[in-house]
């Protein structure tokens, strides 16, 4: 598979990086990183697994993970 310019990068994301967006250490990276995924750049690739830790995960960040949610 060759990737062209236009084609989004598959990215898996773990807990942390939906976390991350709310932490000071690590939301600018964390937000720059999402600003890739909104652009089109990268797709978000998430478990089952991720998805039930973040059933425990403060409302902020669950709510972050929905925005992203992929299909």
């Amino acid at each position: 598979m060759t990737l062209t310019s236009t084609e989004p990068i598959r990215v898996y994301a773990d807990t942390s990086i939906y976390g991350g967006v709310f932490d000071v250490e690590l939301a600018k990276p964390s937000r720059a990183f999402f600003d890739r995924v909104s652009d089109g750049r990268f797709q978000l690739v998430a478990s089952a697994l991720v998805e039930a830790e973040l059933a425990a995960a403060p409302p902020s960040v669950r709510d972050w993970f929905d925005q992203f949610r992929s299909g």
